[in-house]
């Protein structure tokens, strides 16, 4: 029968990353695991067998997460939207791929722009009227010169 699972490791052989555990059932569990990943991360549906409910919490707690990164980015409009930054990111987030909380964060400013809730010389640290993200070195260090 083609379908029926065959052992990749034979028995006692301990070498395997799963002693006994067929090609199948790996490659079953990385499929799991991969649809796992997207309800948690881009929004995709949610593996059957799994709690909707706890999946969600977790995928909030991810998407609160990534907007700290990007908080990191650009504090002056952390700062300008209070908590309402996390509620704005979120609903800008959900569903989307990661692109780097540098990129997401350039993208995320723009939207904000598009969007008028913040003006557009706002957008850069120090009225430079575009959207900066930073890089490397802490904004509090970068103010200092």
């Amino acid at each position: 029968m083609p379908d029926e699972p065959v052992s990749e490791v034979e028995a006692g052989d301990e070498a395997g990353s799963e002693a006994g555990a067929t090609v199948w059932e790996r490659e079953q569990l990385a499929r799991q695991q991969a649809e796992l990943v997207r309800a948690l991360v881009v929004g995709g549906p949610i593996p059957e067998g799994f709690d909707t409910r706890r999946v969600g919490v977790a995928a909030d707690a991810l998407l609160r997460k990534r907007a700290g990164e990007v908080a990191w980015h650009i504090p002056h409009i952390r700062s300008m939207l209070g908590d309402r930054f996390v509620e704005l990111f979120a609903d800008w987030a959900r569903g989307r791929e990661r692109s780097g909380s540098a990129a997401e964060a350039r993208a995320f400013t723009a939207h904000l722009v598009e969007r008028g809730e913040i003006d557009p010389t706002e957008a850069a640290p120090h009225g430079g009227g575009g959207p900066e993200v930073t890089t490397g070195r802490p904004w509090w260090k970068r103010l200092l010169g």
